[in-house]
């Protein structure tokens, strides 16, 4: 049995808190990747992009299971409350199809990001530039400066 702080990386910078998993690649755009035993990837939004969301509403993948699709190819969508946002591929390979739980359980996404909340699956290759915890986690850090630089907000109201 393995401690659960050897799994995690836990970040904070308040307000925002979240649980890194170490076993993860991670996206500049705040996504995830995890590898499966059988050699596909599961692949999901981290808890920093669906607190910018919002409340999931609803979401539909543009490309059919079993089509080849490229990195950065958009393959679907989500509609939050806060925004509409593309899904877009961060590994190239065959679709694998999306999680047939957030169809009946969209809300899933902000529940459970990092876990029964996963948007797709993927037999292929993560792309290229994807980032260890330790570099996530400095962009995040780099992330939440800009935004409160941008939105003139001290640490107390950082965007949550």
């Amino acid at each position: 049995m393995s401690d659960a702080s050897t799994r995690f990386l836990r970040y904070e910078r308040p307000p925002f808190v979240a649980q890194l998993p170490l076993d993860s690649r991670y996206t500049a755009r705040h996504a995830w990747l995890t590898a499966q035993p059988d050699g596909r990837w599961r692949v999901g939004w981290t808890q920093f992009a669906t607190r910018q969301l919002g409340e999931t509403v609803e979401h539909a993948f543009v490309v059919k299971t079993a089509t080849i699709i490229a990195c950065d190819q958009i393959i679907g969508w989500v509609e939050g409350f806060k925004a509409i946002v593309d899904i877009d591929s961060v590994a190239a390979g065959e679709f694998l199809g999306g999680n047939p739980a957030l169809v009946k359980q969209p809300d899933l996404l902000n529940d459970d990001p990092l876990g029964s909340g996963w948007l797709y699956e993927v037999a292929g290759t993560p792309g290229p530039g994807t980032l260890t915890v330790r570099e996530y986690r400095d962009l995040l850090d780099r992330t939440i400066d800009r935004l409160r630089e941008q939105h003139g907000r001290d640490a107390g109201n950082c965007p949550r």
